[in-house]
């Protein structure tokens, strides 16, 4: 066989009467639409000089140009783009802190459970309370966005709004009060209409005796000056000596049980009302001897005779075999030497 016969495909027939579609190129510029050529018509781009074209090239920057210059950027709303990837669990002390120092990013990648983003701390305030309290605006807005509560109150009953009130930050408490509103972008130092402070009327306390012009009425009637005049205009009794708060709760069952504060204690009212006057025996010089006056304290704070023995002399470090008192122990050690003594000698002896 010749060598060129070698080289075909052993079933080369079949493939030579085989049927095979033929690929049909199309030339560049040329699409296929419902079996038919469509030729995009090309632009005429001659009849247009380098001229014109440079020409129209800076009408058309020029106009931008004037676009961006007209253009507000104070008026646009400012959007921070946060990712929202949670990647550490939840931590109280590390939430507080990232609500604190404005970490809004850090909020974000914490994974709250249940009702994690309103935790308080020892005080009563909420990280919204501490991000407004802070003046941290970015903060809030993101725990506004996950839902923190805005009516949560601290021990003193002040919530976020509060607080940021009197801080000074009024961007954040409009904030608070529209949290749906857009981004609020007040000035801080631009005070809200709404947030002025109203001019002080004077009122007369009736307890301090004068007019206070300077002051709210809220503000002085929790003030330490009005107070003390408070207490000093109520009926005094026995008891104010001694210094007992009326929120004392062995006092107030005593009052609600129908005691006057004035008179004895007990059901009938005749008992002793001050602490029994004592006297220190210290002296074990019997009866009819001189005696110390009668009293209800002895002694002053940090006194160490309060604490000192009557045979104190007998504690303290004296040398082995120098006059040292005997006591209990001492003189059973001594009968029990003397019996293994004698025992000892009746044994030699027999």
């Amino acid at each position: 066989m010749e060598p060129q016969a070698e080289q075909l495909h052993p079933n080369w027939r079949a493939l030579a009467t085989l049927n095979i579609p033929m690929k049909r190129f199309i030339p560049e510029g040329c699409i296929i639409k419902d079996n038919q050529l469509v030729i995009d018509e090309k632009r005429e781009l001659d009849k247009f000089n380098g001229e014109e074209i440079e020409q129209f090239y800076k009408q058309v920057i020029e106009k931008n140009i004037k676009i961006s210059k007209n253009y507000k950027q104070e008026n646009a709303p400012i959007k921070t783009e946060y990712h929202n990837t949670p990647q550490e669990n939840f931590d109280k002390q590390r939430f507080h802190c990232y609500a604190t120092e404005n970490k809004a990013e850090k909020l974000l990648q914490i994974s709250y459970k249940d009702n994690d983003i309103n935790t308080l701390d020892n005080y009563g305030w909420s990280g919204l309370m501490m991000s407004a309290c802070a003046g941290a605006t970015e903060a809030v807005k993101v725990l506004l966005r996950l839902g923190a509560n805005r009516a949560i109150k601290d021990k003193s009953q002040r919530t976020a709004k509060d607080l940021a009130l009197k801080k000074g930050f009024y961007h954040i408490a409009e904030l608070l009060e529209n949290p749906t509103s857009p981004d609020c972008q007040a000035d801080q130092d631009k005070v809200p209409i709404s947030y002025k402070q109203k001019p002080l009327k004077p009122f007369y306390c009736s307890e301090c005796k004068q007019t206070f012009m300077e002051t709210a009425p809220r503000q002085h009637y929790t003030s330490t000056v009005h107070q003390f005049n408070v207490r000093s205009s109520l009926p005094l009794n026995k008891l104010q000596k001694f210094n007992i708060p009326s929120r004392n709760k062995g006092l107030q069952l005593m009052v609600k049980q129908g005691w006057d504060k004035e008179s004895g204690l007990g059901p009938s009212q005749n008992g002793r009302l001050y602490p029994v006057k004592t006297v220190i025996r210290k002296r074990r010089s019997g009866l009819g001897v001189e005696q110390q006056v009668a009293r209800v304290t002895h002694f002053q704070a940090f006194d160490r005779e309060a604490v000192r023995r009557h045979n104190s002399d007998y504690y303290s470090k004296k040398p082995h075999g120098k006059d040292k008192p005997r006591n209990r122990n001492d003189i059973r050690k001594e009968r029990q030497r003397e019996r293994k003594h004698e025992k000892r000698l009746r044994h030699e002896l027999s």
